[in-house]
């Protein structure tokens, strides 16, 4: 009887689990940026997922795809997925506070329904998706709105427009997976990915970071391991297995619980500023995310989605 108990609870805890994980995952991108260069930490967090998510894919004895055509493609994912998000956020994220780019990043969901309709005409275009569309501009507009009516914060607005271009990136990589990429193992689709980007974002590290560094310290080593083992390797792992658990609406939910730890952390942990504009505009861009999530079409949608590509924060 308490084995079953617990057997049940799996996948509530593992799905808070990584919820808080993912949550904790952009504050701590601010604290990484006080050791690592922003380029060099985003390599190290690929990197180090890579060291982990290869060695599974030889226990699993999964079979790596040597066909140039596929390889072509994986490089092509790895770019989208990986290389320019990576960089903007790992940029961007200078310049405005963690929950606010957690927020901004998580509007994806708008540009996977925007490019899948715009490319492949796999999207239906309905009056809930193009509300959910109308209200989470509005959002993203009112977070913009304060910045640029105050003197001084254009940077800001610079951080924050590259975080909802590296969601649109994301968004425009998830939707060519989803239309060419069903066949390959999704372990060895981010495993790929993870090993293009980390070794190239190394290499804009050299090019573009004043100084590539890493500081040696616990601090440094801890946000390490961290955001590449278990943001990267573990969170993966654990989306992949709930997946087959539980419902895919369900699941969605960390779309919005993550942007919410993300701006309390920062707020209370980093001592982030937060104001009202912000406040209202990340609650208007959660409540878009609902509308293009829980209308009928939505959900119907998701469940087509999410069970070819897997979600990589």
């Amino acid at each position: 009887m308490r084995s079953q108990q617990i057997h049940r609870a799996q996948p509530l805890v593992l799905f808070l689990s990584m919820t808080l994980i993912w949550g904790f995952t952009w504050p701590l991108y601010v604290v990484g940026l006080r050791s690592f260069t922003p380029f060099m930490l985003a390599s190290v967090r690929n990197l180090i997922a890579v060291l982990v998510l290869l060695p599974l894919t030889r226990w699993q004895r999964i079979k790596i795809p040597r066909e140039p055509r596929t390889l072509l493609f994986l490089c092509m994912l790895g770019l989208f997925w990986i290389i320019i998000p990576y960089a903007l956020v790992f940029w961007g994220i200078q310049f405005t506070t963690s929950g606010v780019a957690a927020v901004l990043n998580g509007t994806n969901p708008f540009f996977i329904a925007l490019f899948a309709w715009v490319f492949f005409r796999t999207e239906q275009a309905t009056l809930g998706k193009a509300l959910a569309l109308f209200v989470g501009f509005l959002g993203v507009t009112m977070i913009f709105s304060d910045q640029l009516a105050s003197k001084g914060r254009y940077s800001t607005t610079l951080g924050d427009g590259a975080m909802v271009l590296s969601a649109a990136s994301v968004g425009l990589a998830q939707v060519l997976a989803k239309r060419f990429g069903a066949r390959i193992n999704s372990l060895v689709l981010v495993a790929a990915m993870d090993l293009v980007g980390g070794i190239a974002l190394l290499g804009l590290s050299f090019l573009f970071d004043p100084r590539p560094q890493i500081a040696v310290s616990l601090e440094a080593f801890a946000v390490a391991l961290y955001l590449g083992v278990l943001a990267s390797a573990f969170g993966f792992v654990a989306y992949t297995w709930l997946l087959k658990r539980i419902d895919a609406v369900r699941l969605s939910m960390v779309a919005f619980l993550v942007p919410v730890i993300s701006l309390f952390v920062g707020a209370i942990w980093l001592k982030e500023r937060v104001t009202p504009s912000d406040i209202c505009g990340s609650a208007l861009v959660l409540l878009g995310l609902a509308f293009m999530n829980f209308t009928t079409a939505g959900e119907s949608r998701l469940k087509r989605f999410v069970s070819v590509w897997v979600k990589h924060e």
